[in-house]
């Protein structure tokens, strides 16, 4: 479990730079989709549906949010992956104790 909380944070850290990036933009690079969105939106794609929730995307994540939103309801995305849902609250992982103790 101490393993997912760090790797879990610093998910999160790395985000803050993009979501600074995205402050003013709706792209990463120009004005229109590249496939430096594409890559980005897919790579996050997991990780907003299960660990970043609610509340954490609301107040840190706004711009990233809003980027991924707009990018997976375009038509192309939408008829590949349909309706994508972002989690409310965040998955936890279930940890078996035995494996978790250092040896």
């Amino acid at each position: 479990m101490r393993s997912f909380s760090i790797a879990l944070n610093q998910l999160k850290k790395t985000l803050i730079p993009v979501e600074k990036h995205l402050q003013l933009r709706n792209f990463l690079v120009g004005y229109s989709l590249t496939l430096a969105d594409l890559s980005l939106v897919v790579t996050l794609l997991t990780p907003l549906q299960t660990i970043l929730d609610k509340s954490f995307r609301k107040d840190t994540i706004p711009n990233l949010t809003r980027y991924c939103t707009l990018i997976l309801q375009g038509k192309a995305f939408t008829e590949v992956f349909g309706h994508v849902h972002f989690s409310k609250k965040a998955l936890q992982p279930i940890v078996n104790k035995k494996e978790e103790q250092p040896m």
